[in-house]
């Protein structure tokens, strides 16, 4: 959750600086107004809701130095697994790429585009699932530009959700399955995993 929302932020000032170097201009330029505390903060980058041409939009930025920092940390423990456990090297090469993706926003940008442009012609989906539009024109490197959806957190939404359903919002997996009966019954004995979950 901390991952998702809220992390620790960074300061206006590396943010506005990526923007600037990103989009090619101060963001006092590109856009109306910004709202300087970000709608959610995460370990690689934040979001900020900002006015452009009139309308809400959504712009994430990547931190200054996610690529870098991931980078060392992932040749890091390349290194370590490497000379420890070499035969788990192709499972950390697999992280790696996967860790890489998430500060591509070029192509999460082309990711988001197809989901949308999917969900917007799928009957079943079409008004029930709301997915932003990425905006082109504030996608760059480090900023991935969207439109705003206003609306409660998914996270949110699910542990009402899962209080309708008289469960606590801190069961785990094992009990959720088993309260939509996928599960094992409560009959068996739990195990010593059961009690780490």
């Amino acid at each position: 959750r901390k991952l998702q929302a809220r992390a620790p932020a960074a300061s206006w000032l590396d943010i506005s600086r990526v923007l600037s170097e990103d989009l090619h201009a101060p963001p006092e330029r590109v856009f109306e107004a910004v709202c300087r505390e970000p709608l959610g903060a995460a370990s690689l980058g934040q979001a900020h809701l900002v006015t452009w041409r009139g309308r809400e939009v959504v712009v994430k930025v990547q931190y200054p130095d996610s690529k870098a920092n991931l980078r060392a940390d992932f040749d890091s423990l390349q290194r370590f697994v490497g000379m420890t456990k070499p035969q788990e090297l192709p499972m950390i090469q697999k992280l790696r790429k996967q860790a890489e993706g998430e500060v591509d926003y070029t192509a999460e940008a082309e990711h988001l585009r197809v989901l949308h442009e999917a969900i917007a012609a799928s009957p079943e989906f079409r008004g029930a699932v709301a997915v932003p539009a990425p905006i082109p024109e504030l996608t760059q490197n480090r900023v991935l530009g969207m439109e705003y959806l206003p609306g409660h957190r998914l996270d949110d939404v699910l542990k009402d959700r899962l209080r309708e359903l008289g469960m606590e919002p801190t069961t785990n997996y094992k009990n959720l399955l088993q309260h939509v009966g996928l599960g094992p019954s409560t009959d068996e004995a739990p195990t010593a995993a059961d009690a780490d979950s």
